[in-house]
């Protein structure tokens, strides 16, 4: 089995400590799969799902794009409109579902303008008529009312973009026909929000997705505007400098590692018993042997070894990927997931200070390491500290030399 188009509802826990979370657990899975547009790999990866998970939709987009799909067009494969076209049939022919991404953080405003708002108009009825595409993903809530007026038929998910966190969130979506939501990075850290989420979505015709793969910043505050530099065209200069920063920000203050909202392969039980049963696995700029084994990790339900090889992150200007920056052992988290206090919507982390105190030990228990070329961490005064090395270097002056275009306004990109 590999499509499914119900929605699950589940009476969420009581106690969401993570350590709370016990008994027997909803055991069907539904994932949404990035692609590569490799069709003999897809074809391997679709044999990896059975009757306890199953995958909902495969997305992606062409690298160009009048309003951008979230990531830079130098990040995605080059594919032609051709090309995708057969993809989509194949997968059509598979019975998969194929979700095309008109996620892109643009000013709503910009719809305003004529010229902007045809070649938009334009894009999307290339997409839906000639892609033959059912099923869309998309950030800006006003893009929604398009499609919803004019291609009613069409499915819509909203993308985690546009960063739903709470209820009042999911009310400014009132009155839009949607099928999905996939929830702001920050919610896996939010398990009460969540729970009322999925009591006020419950019966309004959608359900709602985590993204399980991602390790930006806890309540980073660039986001936006990282999102809106990959609206149009930008050269890679402009986008480097927020990965630069990212990256930065973590080897320098190891703890942004674990406050990271991602999610193990050992803890989808928990959220699944929380009422959540869709997820979203990222990896467009990765490889299909990437989304493999990744994938294979959370169907298992295990992963030995470093964690950082279950994400998407890849460093700019570096040959290698996160997991050679640094290392995280899966098994040695358990200890602090199983303690975690999972109020990170309650309390600040100043004033929690769990994640700060769990990584020391994680160093101390040889846990988590440093690669050399990024320099060495040492404790000092009850917390990680690192002496910066090589790359470590590269990557500050970059940073403080501002490698970027001048930063666009982001406000309003969040459509209110």
């Amino acid at each position: 089995m590999r499509v499914s188009g119900s929605i699950i509802n589940i009476e969420p826990a009581g106690d969401t400590s993570y350590k709370k979370i016990e008994g027997e657990v909803q055991n069907m899975n539904s994932y949404s799969v990035a692609t590569q547009w490799d069709t003999e790999a897809t074809l391997e990866i679709l044999d990896l799902f059975n009757e306890e998970h199953i995958l909902h939709d495969i997305y992606g987009a062409l690298p160009h794009s009048p309003i951008g799909h979230g990531r830079p067009v130098n990040a995605v494969p080059q594919v032609d409109f051709s090309s995708v076209k057969q993809y989509i049939s194949m997968l059509k022919q598979e019975g998969v579902l194929f979700n095309y991404l008109f996620n892109g953080a643009f000013d709503k405003n910009k719809l305003l303008d004529g010229v902007f708002a045809e070649a938009v108009t334009e894009y999307v009825r290339r997409v839906i008529e000639e892609l033959e595409v059912s099923y869309v993903t998309v950030a800006v809530p006003e893009l929604v009312e398009i499609i919803n007026k004019y291609y009613p038929q069409v499915s819509v998910k909203i993308s985690t973009i546009y960063n739903v966190l709470t209820v009042e969130d999911l009310k400014k979506l009132e009155g839009l026909k949607i099928n999905r939501v996939t929830l702001g990075n920050d919610a896996p850290r939010r398990p009460k929000e969540l729970q009322k989420m999925l009591r006020y979505c419950r019966g309004k015709g959608y359900d709602l997705e985590l993204l399980i793969t991602e390790t930006c910043l806890y309540q980073c505050k660039t986001r936006y505007e990282h999102y809106h530099t990959q609206t149009e065209d930008t050269s890679h200069l402009s986008t480097d400098w927020y990965m630069n920063n990212c990256i930065l920000t973590r080897i320098l203050n190891p703890e942004e590692f674990l406050k990271a909202c991602w999610i193990r392969p050992e803890d989808i039980a928990y959220y699944r018993n929380l009422g959540i049963t869709n997820f979203k696995i990222s990896g467009r700029s990765k490889s299909p042997q990437w989304t493999k084994r990744c994938l294979s990790a959370y169907i298992k339900g295990s992963y030995d070894g470093n964690v950082m090889e279950l994400f998407g992150t890849t460093p700019p200007k570096f040959e290698d990927n996160s997991e050679h920056l640094f290392s995280i052992d899966n098994k040695a988290l358990q200890l602090y997931f199983d303690n975690h206090p999972m109020n990170c919507d309650e309390r600040s982390c100043k004033e929690c200070g769990y994640c700060k105190e769990s990584v020391v030990r994680l160093f101390k228990s040889g846990g988590l390491t440093l690669n050399k070329i990024c320099g060495d961490y040492e404790i000092a005064e009850d917390r990680l500290s690192c002496k910066p090395g090589p790359y470590t270097r590269k990557l500050m002056k970059l940073v403080e030399d501002k490698e970027r275009d001048s930063p666009q306004d982001a406000e309003g990109v969040k459509s209110q």
